[in-house]
């Protein structure tokens, strides 16, 4: 078993491979409190880094629409991932402006993206604060489950 210093050098390799955008999203945390701690590591399921790309199958870590199926949980594809900046994720440490993951599950009745299906919902950056309210987390709620899409 590689360590996890290890297994990023594999990951990045594998990564460059990909022909199409991909993301490599690390989790930018404040350290506000008098202890230079940040609580959201603890309290808190998100990855710290992760691998993103088209095709991958990802897990929501936040709730967003519950009455419509987009739930913490909630499991879908990457269909694409759209930067604010055209040189996208050549420049170190940005983070995608959004993810459009495909949640077959939701019951969403409307097109969040012209000419997309209901169900291709863009996932923004999102601020999670610790429960004392002293800091914050940075990041795109996603869990990578796996890499590539099965093939049926």
């Amino acid at each position: 078993m590689p360590t996890w210093e290890q297994t990023r050098r594999i990951t990045v390799k594998y990564l460059k491979t990909f022909p199409g955008p991909y993301a490599v999203i690390r989790t930018q945390y404040s350290s506000s409190n008098r202890q230079g701690q940040n609580h959201c590591i603890s309290e808190t399921n998100y990855p710290s880094v992760s691998a993103l790309c088209i095709g991958a199958i990802v897990m929501l870590l936040k709730n967003f629409v519950a009455e419509e199926n987009l739930t913490n949980g909630s499991m879908g594809t990457i269909i694409d991932i759209v930067y604010y900046d055209a040189r996208g994720s050549k420049l170190i440490g940005a983070l995608p402006w959004y993810v459009v993951v495909d949640f077959p599950e939701s019951t969403l009745s409307h097109n969040l993206i012209p000419g997309s299906p209901s169900t291709h919902i863009p996932i923004p950056i999102t601020t999670e604060r610790c429960e004392r309210k002293c800091c914050s987390m940075i990041t795109i709620p996603l869990r990578i489950l796996q890499l590539t899409k099965a093939e049926d």
